[in-house]
């Protein structure tokens, strides 16, 4: 299904409980958001991604450093150290711990000076959309941060992805087409509880059946997820 497909789904969703027609930017900024929703519930997109190290800096923003406005989480293999040498080239997956564990169990690692500088490093610790290293990087290297996560697709600053008509959502990866129609679903329900309409649980609890399903074949665990974003949405 491509964008012009999901439409055509969500309308027939909406005409069949007899609720008002929404406006076009509606229906597509909602369709956008359902591919954002199953993204962020099904970890089913990954990349993987090189950034520079720069000498003596501990902190790096996600966003506001390495760019990655499209981040959800960390995939399993998280952050690996490259050394960059030509000769005895090193690639070391870091250990990912707690801003709370390393206060507790490393004393210092907030000294950023060179007494706690080292091109080994150890760990890395996520506080919000903030990465901090431990030992600080003592030596500059181009690509030497590896990082490996889950995403949700943008396109300009469409997220979501979907912009033109042809345009097949989860970056049109060939292996989750079988779950095309749950954007619409998720649109359909935000049209359906802003409308008051009855049906709107109906269309819940199908969209939901529909991620618990895409989770057990993408062999994830479901009891590890948050919860399904539609139950928090507000009728607006």
């Amino acid at each position: 299904m491509d964008f012009s497909d999901l439409q055509v789904e969500l309308s027939e969703i909406i005409a069949e409980s007899g609720v008002k027609t929404f406006s076009l930017a509606a229906r597509k900024r909602w369709i956008n958001e359902g591919v954002v929703d199953v993204c962020r519930l099904t970890r089913c997109l990954t990349k993987e991604v090189t950034r520079d190290i720069s000498a003596a800096l501990q902190f790096y923003g996600i966003v506001s450093s390495w760019a990655m406005s499209d981040f959800l989480q960390f995939a399993k293999e998280g952050i690996r150290h490259y050394n960059g040498s030509s000769t005895a080239p090193l690639w070391t997956m870091l250990e990912r711990k707690s801003v709370e564990w390393l206060d507790e169990n490393v004393t210092g690692w907030r000294d950023t000076s060179a007494t706690n500088q080292s091109d080994t490093i150890s760990y890395y610790a996520k506080y919000g959309l903030s990465i901090y290293f431990q030992p600080v990087p003592k030596t500059a290297v181009t690509a030497g941060w590896i990082i490996s996560y889950h995403y949700y697709p943008i396109s300009g600053t469409t997220i979501g992805g979907l912009v033109n008509a042809t345009d097949k959502p989860f970056d049109n990866f060939p292996e989750l087409y079988p779950y095309h129609r749950l954007p619409a679903l998720f649109a359909g329900y935000r049209a359906l509880l802003k409308a008051g309409a009855p049906k709107a649980r109906q269309v819940m609890e199908e969209y939901a059946a529909g991620i618990k399903l895409m989770k057990q074949e993408l062999g994830m665990e479901p009891d590890r997820e948050p919860e399904i974003a539609l139950f928090n949405y507000r009728a607006t």
